[in-house]
């Protein structure tokens, strides 16, 4: 039992350690939306949109609200993070590690493109 109880330890606490943490804001928000569902796309500056990005996890909101069901992976100096969820749509963040900028898109089929530029900080 204490082999087993080890072992949980170990996996859990490596995993804790090689996970990124970032907080990032949107400085602009996009939403292009269909004609037939909202009446008016709109852009807005200084929008303030908060995300929690961790690379095992994927992408969440402060109050829980899950973006991404994956872990996210590098690629060259680019943290990326994306799911599909079958016949709903696509979203995709791209965290610049050099200067900490992101990029994030939520694509519904049917309905809606958001998209958000802004900073992050990296959390320990």
């Amino acid at each position: 039992m204490s082999k087993l109880m080890t072992t949980i330890i170990l996996i859990y606490c490596s995993s804790v350690t090689k996970a990124d943490i970032y907080v990032c804001e949107s400085k602009i928000d996009g939403v292009i939306v269909a004609p037939t569902v909202l009446t008016e796309s709109q852009i807005r500056r200084n929008g303030g949109t908060y995300f929690v990005v961790d690379s095992e996890k994927g992408i969440r909101e402060p109050n829980g609200n899950k973006h991404t069901i994956e872990p996210c992976r590098m690629a060259n100096e680019f943290l990326l993070c994306m799911s599909s969820f079958e016949g709903i749509g696509i979203n995709s963040l791209a965290i610049d590690t050099t200067n900490f900028t992101f990029t994030y898109v939520e694509q519904n089929y049917k309905v809606r493109i958001s998209s958000y530029y802004g900073t992050c900080i990296k959390g320990s």
